[in-house]
């Protein structure tokens, strides 16, 4: 025919010359692997119902929409392509094969339909496919994240606008429309509150944003809410639709966001980064995998140390409970390394508090001493779990932090003054009480847990004072916390 071709993103399109009404399109569209052939179809049909509509809704005629044997479906009507057009007719027929959306139309001025129609069967009867897998595959539309925490597939006139260690942001080739996904990993189970906190967090201050109408919000699911919302920006009217999900410790957010008058021109991107999203966040366990494995579930952050003034090596870690049950008597074994990696000394840790919960966190704090390991020869400190029992008791309620100050002694140890409340509804004579320090970037430098008996009975509802006392030196220290529990 010597009509010349167009790459359109998804697929090709050949016309007489560039510019011209006439034209006939091969189409070749992935299509996400968990999408329903038959609604992906329908929603590339509806987008194209919703250009044409936009451009001028009064000519648009449906004349046909008709399933076919095989999952093709066929279309034709007469619609306003482009508004600097004349006004096309159009005949087209889309299918799936090997995860592919294929198929071909063809468009044509209305005033010469009816000869342009004669091409129509003999580019059906000369069109082929030709191993649609590996060409899909070439189009790299399969995206997962470096992290590992979640994939999905990438319609394919998007593309990466940035990617960062925990998150990927993603644009139309317009820049009208954008999709971000991240992910954040909690030191619990995810609960509803985190999910409307995050979404809340995600808008900020809403007064503060111009224009800001709150359109929907969706909270009343543990494992999924939904806030959609339009404001003004330097870009324009936007709306946004945030997305909170829960997947065991990790909290996932969405946010897709478009002019509120494309909004439906860009649903099916949408709908496909939606329905594509799998998420690889930390999944309940499965009941026999406990029973038959005591300490499958319970997993150790990167273990804390440092060296005191009192020449002994001190150790900490956070603990955490993703198993189904709660625990009771877990033990650690604490392991210093030299250089060499030869093994200086070791010490075994039994849990302080009376019960770690299913999706809870707790810490550790151990002192080796100089005659365990000398301290200048550490290179490094390994903590394993040794040994755990499940309890079907629940954990008591724990102590409550009211405030506290912190304060370096004339020794050079951090001193830290708390306010702890009886938050359950027997009296109390003893406290697990830990202290969490944390530099300027928010992270945890160490823990400092400690056993201590109360200098009086702590009745219900009511506070009492304790020290912790964090042997020195410690540094680069900018905050703290207090968590209270009820020791074994």
């Amino acid at each position: 025919m010597g009509w010349q071709p167009e790459d359109i993103g998804a697929g090709i399109r050949f016309r007489p010359d560039p510019g011209s009404p006439l034209g006939v399109t091969a189409h070749f569209q992935a299509v996400p692997v968990t999408a329903d052939p038959a609604e992906f179809i329908s929603s590339v049909i509806s987008t194209t119902f919703t250009v044409v509509q936009a451009n001028e809704a009064e000519s648009f005629q449906l004349f046909g929409d008709e399933a076919l044997p095989d999952g093709h479906r066929q279309v034709e009507f007469i619609g306003r392509l482009d508004p600097d057009q004349p006004l096309a007719h159009v005949l087209a027929e889309l299918w799936v094969e090997s995860g592919v959306m294929v198929g071909l139309s063809l468009a044509a001025p209305v005033d010469n339909w009816l000869e342009t129609l004669a091409l129509w069967p003999l580019l059906m009867q000369g069109y082929e496919t030709h191993d649609l897998a590996a060409a899909r595959a070439a189009l790299g539309l399969e995206y997962n994240h470096p992290s590992g925490s979640f994939g999905l597939t990438v319609p394919v006139t998007w593309g990466i606008v940035e990617e960062e260690e925990n998150s990927v942001l993603f644009s139309d080739v317009s820049g009208e429309a954008q999709f971000q996904v991240s992910a954040a990993e909690l030191n619990h189970l995810v609960t509803a509150q985190d999910l409307t906190e995050a979404l809340n967090m995600a808008v900020g201050n809403p007064q503060a944003l111009a224009g800001y109408q709150e359109l929907e919000r969706d909270t009343g699911s543990e494992s999924e809410q939904r806030l959609v919302f339009e404001n003004a920006s330097d870009q324009g009217f936007y709306r946004t639709e945030l997305r909170a999900l829960a997947q065991g410790f990790t909290l996932f957010m969405t946010s897709f966001s478009a002019p509120p008058h494309d909004w439906e021109l860009f649903r099916p991107a949408y709908d496909r980064f939606v329905s594509s999203l799998q998420l690889h966040g930390y999944a309940p366990l499965d009941e026999a995998a406990q029973d038959a494995d005591p300490l499958l579930g319970i997993e150790l952050g990167t273990p804390l140390w440092y060296v005191g003034r009192d020449g002994a090596v001190w150790v900490s870690a956070p603990i955490f409970n993703k198993r189904t049950r709660h625990l009771r008597d877990l033990t650690l074994a604490v392991n210093a390394y030299d250089e060499q990696h030869r093994l200086l000394g070791a010490e075994s840790w039994r849990m302080q508090q009376k019960v770690l919960p299913s999706g809870g966190v707790g810490y550790m704090t151990l002192r080796l001493d100089k005659n365990v390991a000398a301290a200048d020869k550490v290179k490094y400190v390994s903590v394993s779990a040794v040994d755990a029992r499940d309890t079907r008791k629940p954990p008591p309620p724990a102590w409550g932090y009211e405030g506290g100050t912190a304060t370096v002694n004339a020794k050079g140890d951090l001193v830290i003054e708390a306010t702890v409340r009886n938050t359950g509804s027997g009296i109390r004579r003893a406290v697990y009480a830990v202290a969490l320090l944390y530099n300027d970037a928010g992270d945890l430098v160490f823990a400092r847990g400690q056993t201590q008996r109360l200098r009086r009975v702590v009745r219900p509802g009511k506070s009492i004072n304790i020290t912790l006392t964090v042997k020195g030196p410690m540094t680069d220290i900018a905050s703290f916390d207090v968590v209270g529990e009820v020791p074994r």
